[in-house]
């Protein structure tokens, strides 16, 4: 097929036929996804069911892809079978599968492969780039950023000063390539802004300051949140970003045991019927923070939450005691916790 910038993808679905293999090459994460999501929604028709899988390269089997792209091709729909890594597989089963299958796709499922970063060289690109379609998703440009943000404040009826817009981009570090962020990482920030004070509805430089978190706390903030999202790919790779950037282990446990502290009081606080403005009261929380933890209840419950509490006091105990190293820890720890599995906790 050929090459394209990921925000053209949606104009090809629209004119179609539309590629069964699509390889993304991702500088913006969440921008891929979004992309390949209005492509998903203009492709899918009214009378089509549609199955959903997303896998790891990493972890995954080539025996699972196959089955999810190809045992039930009997059965009517449209299956979206999503995989995320850094790379392509260079070789190995995984690798040996995906060259025949971009020779031979099913035409009822649609394979997106989303990475980091990729060998043009390999013969993994140049087939997908024979057969499928690959799609390059590019960080968004200044000026863009900022159109986006001021009309997201727009469409909930808040305007934001020239000056706090630009600190908001300066201080999270969109722009800067080094960052390990993407455009994801203002929705949590702008939401923030919103929730500072809901009766004014001007965002101000100062009100900005008061309200947004540096970059590097904003890895730390990210990566607790996808613990509690249950999001095990996500919460792997924000840890990464915090050990980058020197973040202290004991530090990131404190970060973990404060999100889950703060789930069991919101959640609970919740089903006994108080209001979000009441618990925000009551327990001096932000209303942003009681929000989110309310929020979390369809992935983490009061249960999980104590269970990850208890998991996070013995892995603590572990570390201070010697019995394992910090980074070592941090990473099982995670893992256990995002996957809900809670060995740490008995």
């Amino acid at each position: 097929m050929a090459t394209i910038k990921g925000n053209k993808l949606a104009a090809l679905a629209a004119k179609g036929p539309c590629p069964n293999c699509l390889l993304f090459i991702c500088d913006d994460r969440f921008l891929a996804d979004s992309y390949f999501q209005k492509f998903a929604d203009i492709i899918l028709t009214q009378d089509r069911e549609l199955s959903y899988s997303i896998f790891e390269i990493k972890t995954t089997s080539a025996d699972v892809l196959a089955n999810a792209l190809l045992s039930m091709a009997f059965v009517p729909g449209l299956r979206l079978v999503k995989m995320v890594g850094d790379s392509l597989p260079k070789d190995g089963d995984m690798s040996k599968f995906l060259s025949g299958y971009l020779q031979n796709p099913n035409p009822e499922s649609i394979l997106a492969i989303m990475v980091d970063n990729v060998d043009k060289r390999t013969s993994l690109y140049r087939l997908f780039s024979k057969h499928g379609l690959v799609v390059e998703v590019d960080r968004l440009a200044k000026a863009e950023v900022r159109r986006q943000i001021a009309s997201s404040f727009k469409k909930d009826g808040f305007a934001i000063d020239s000056d706090a817009l630009g600190f908001l981009i300066e201080n999270i570090g969109y722009n800067n390539r080094d960052a390990k962020v993407d455009f994801g990482i203002f929705k949590g920030e702008v939401a923030k802004l919103k929730w500072h004070n809901p009766s004014q509805k001007r965002i101000t430089l100062a009100a900005a300051r008061n309200t947004i978190t540096s970059s590097s706390y904003n890895n730390l903030l990210e990566y607790s949140s996808y613990v509690a999202a249950a999001d095990v790919s996500n919460a792997i790779a924000s840890l990464c970003s915090c050990f980058e950037d020197n973040q202290p282990p004991l530090k990131l446990l404190s970060e973990l045991a404060r999100t889950m502290r703060n789930i069991a009081i919101c959640q609970s606080a919740y089903y006994q019927g108080k209001s979000a403005q009441d618990i925000a009261r009551d327990y001096s929380l932000h209303p942003f923070v009681v929000q989110k933890s309310i929020e979390a209840k369809n992935r983490y419950s009061v249960a999980d939450a104590a269970n990850a509490l208890k998991a996070v006091l013995n892995v603590d105990a572990a570390i201070k005691s010697g019995q394992i190293d910090d980074k070592t820890a941090l990473e099982a720890l995670t893992v256990d916790l995002a996957a809900k599995v809670f060995v740490f906790a008995s």
